[in-house]
Formats: structure tokens, sequence, C-alpha cells
């Protein structure tokens, strides 16, 4: 029997900060309510959900009987966060240049999970870094 991936909709509210100088608590969310309010909006990762459901018509599709849905997870991090792991990215790069492709065994069960897929390469390393660094 076939295998069909199914999508459906929720309701969710993504949640969005920005920061106000004002006098009183009241005074900011009334600024920043304005609809001519210029302020920089930033995502929070914090996601409400509610409880509508949809079928989303037309996104279904057939897949092969081995396939596994994966659930996509967002993380936040903080800016010095960032930096720590786009250096880690590059010192990975350094190390597999110096060591003609390859990687200590420790690291490459880490980078590989243990064998499970083939690593990140180079090029999608410095796409990563260019996505984190313009997160």
């Amino acid at each position: 029997m076939p295998l069909f991936k199914v999508v459906k909709g929720h309701d969710a509210w993504v949640k969005y900060a920005t920061l106000v100088e004002a006098d009183t608590l009241n005074d900011a969310e009334c600024m920043a309510a304005d609809r001519d309010y210029e302020g920089v909006w930033v995502e929070t990762g914090d996601i409400a959900e509610f409880d509508h459901n949809e079928i989303i018509e037309g996104e279904a599709e057939e897949v092969a009987p081995d396939y596994v849905l994966t659930e996509v997870i967002t993380y936040c991090f903080e800016p010095q966060e960032i930096d720590a792991l786009i250096a880690g990215l590059r010192c990975l790069q350094d190390l597999r240049t110096m060591n003609a492709g390859e990687l200590p065994d420790a690291l490459n069960d880490i980078v590989t999970n243990n064998g499970a897929h083939a690593g990140l390469s180079d090029d999608a390393i410095d796409a990563l870094c260019e996505v984190l660094n313009c997160g």
C-alpha cells in the first residue's frame, strides 16, 4: 500500500519583541502599537499554538516506504553563542585542511553522528556560517 505525507496547518501566534524607550510600561506598549512605530521587531522563537487544525490541500505527496518524518527545531542564540558556533565550524574546516581531509576518529564520530550521515562538506559549512552570520 502506498505511503503518503499529508500536511496540516495549525493556528499559531508567533511572538516578536522590540525595545522601546518610554516613561512607563503602558507608554511603551502604546508607542509600539502605533502604526507609525519604526522600531525593529525581532522574532523571539516563542510560538503559542491554538487548537484549530486544517489539512492543506495540494501539499500531500507520495513518499518511499522507508520515509521518516523529521521535526525542524528552532533555536534562538545569543550573539556570542553564534560567534562560538562559527568559530567551531571554521576550526573544523581548518583541522580537516591540516589533516588532508581527515578528522580524528572521536571528532569524526561527532560530525557524522557515529556514521549515520556523511557530515557537512566544507561548502556546506561555508553556507551554514553565512546563515549564522546573517541571522
